[in-house]
């Protein structure tokens, strides 16, 4: 097993360009073992031996003229979308909170939520039609958005004087849906007593 291990990250990095960074796991199914290899979903066409393939069904078909291109204009324009446009992947229509998204449609919107939700952007969908939450959706219409941009927070810091050489006297790491925190009791309070500064860190969810 170790050995096929080794030899499946080997391939996937030294003969597929640009380079894969595969994640392969060992399962058992009805008394079976199996390997498992987990493929990170991205934005690049890859190549092995200069040819690039596409999955149909069981077998693999090579790709060729006006559909290679036309994967590779789509992918190209997906790099450039707006960063709170990006769809994140695994995720969908259940994993924005009613609560949260909720006051945010018409009335209109209200009637058919999937489609108030993908008119504001807050849903997407990916390559295979399937309806993803976009990055404003998980920071706008999420509990938790850190579950899933884990750099999505505001970090608040109270110095002695007016720069960093005065010293802290208080930090605090602001998380939560954006609403939410910008609601905050606690937060306004800390904003208020405390000259503070934030600092908010997206998560680059493509390069």
């Amino acid at each position: 097993m170790v050995a096929l291990d080794q030899m499946l990250v080997e391939v996937a990095i030294d003969s597929i360009e640009p380079s894969l960074r595969i994640d392969v796991s060992h399962r058992e199914l009805d008394g079976k073992s199996f390997v498992l290899v987990a493929v990170p979903r991205g934005d690049a066409l890859h190549e092995r031996g200069g040819q690039s393939f596409v999955r149909v069904g069981a077998t693999k078909r090579r790709l060729l003229g006006a559909e290679r291109l036309r994967l590779e204009q789509n992918r190209t324009q997906n790099r450039y979308l707006w960063f709170d446009e990006q769809i994140v992947h695994e995720t969908g229509f259940e994993t924005l909170s009613e609560q949260l998204w909720g006051p945010l449609l018409s009335m209109s919107g209200a009637a058919d939520p999937r489609r108030g939700l993908l008119n504001l952007r807050l849903l997407a969908p990916d390559e295979a039609g399937v309806d993803r939450a976009t990055v404003a959706g998980i920071l706008l219409c999420t509990h938790s958005p850190q579950n899933w941009l884990p750099q999505a927070a505001i970090t608040a810091t109270h110095y002695r004087g007016l720069n960093r050489a005065t010293g802290q006297l208080d930090v605090q790491e602001i998380t939560g849906a954006v609403i939410q925190v910008i609601s905050q009791t606690g937060v306004e309070s800390f904003l208020w007593i405390s000259e503070c500064r934030c600092r908010v860190y997206p998560y680059p969810l493509a390069p």
